[in-house]
């Protein structure tokens, strides 16, 4: 049987994903304390934000396969069941909370595939790497180009760096910052927020619109005993892109 499921992503959206990933032991406890707000523009979630878009998610249950018999004439055929739809909403998503992960999951998916050709040209994508690091992830633009494909009807940063070192490239992640176009003195100091929780190594992640660029920079800590972690293959960099598109909702 087919159940379908009617998602309105409004301000629904941010709480369903939150809920998943907590469901799913997506930890988002990665990011570190970010530069004083006057550098980086914090994150600002409304409670009131609107997206005019709604994903319908058909979930199909996997029946088992038996063996048919031959009808006869006693036999009544059995009806197609009508599938069910219910919409999720704060006034029943109490009851429906057992659904949430999977509905969510489906419609982001959704929401990706959908959007992902259309998506290809809204946000310039760099991704740099330390001289002395080596990355046990190494798709990180397919990650990234999923979070621009799903937040592609919000607004979005122009341009996204992504900065990936180990505790030896920090000064290369230093000189790299000092190259931007947009750079002041003392907002190198992003360098350091991954690196700050274990001794030297950088293992953390952040992400931010940077002063009034907007241009979304993020910083990430490689180090290699985090290859373990699933958390680090995909989920972690959608997770620090958010919240360069965060702050541009308005």
């Amino acid at each position: 049987m087919a159940r379908v499921y009617s998602v309105g992503m409004q301000n629904l959206t941010l709480l369903l994903v939150t809920m998943a990933s907590m469901v799913a032991g997506c930890s988002l406890a990665a990011d570190v304390t970010p530069p004083p707000a006057e550098e980086i523009v914090e994150v600002a979630v409304s409670d009131n934000a609107e997206v005019e878009s709604t994903v319908a998610v058909t979930l199909q249950e996997t029946q088992p396969v038996t063996d048919v018999p031959t009808q006869t004439a006693t036999d009544v055929p059995t009806q197609p069941a009508t599938p069910f739809v219910s919409p999720i909403t704060f006034s029943n998503i109490v009851s429906l909370r057992q659904e949430i992960p999977r509905v969510v999951w489906e419609s982001a998916q959704n929401e990706v595939k959908s959007n992902y050709e259309k998506s290809r040209s809204l946000v310039e994508l760099k991704v740099l790497v330390g001289p002395n690091t080596t990355l046990y992830f190494e798709d990180n633009e397919d990650a990234y180009g999923d979070a621009i494909a799903f937040w592609a009807q919000f607004p979005q940063p122009t341009e996204f760096i992504a900065v990936f070192y180990n505790f030896e490239d920090k000064p290369w992640a230093v000189s790299e910052f000092k190259e931007l176009p947009f750079y002041w003195e003392g907002m190198e100091r992003a360098v350091e927020a991954p690196c700050e929780h274990m001794p030297e190594a950088c293992n953390e992640a952040n992400a931010g619109i940077y002063g009034s660029s907007g241009v979304g920079v993020g910083v990430n800590g490689i180090n290699p005993p985090d290859a373990s972690d699933p958390y680090r293959l995909g989920p972690l960099q959608i997770h620090e892109y958010t919240h360069a598109v965060q702050p541009l909702r308005g």
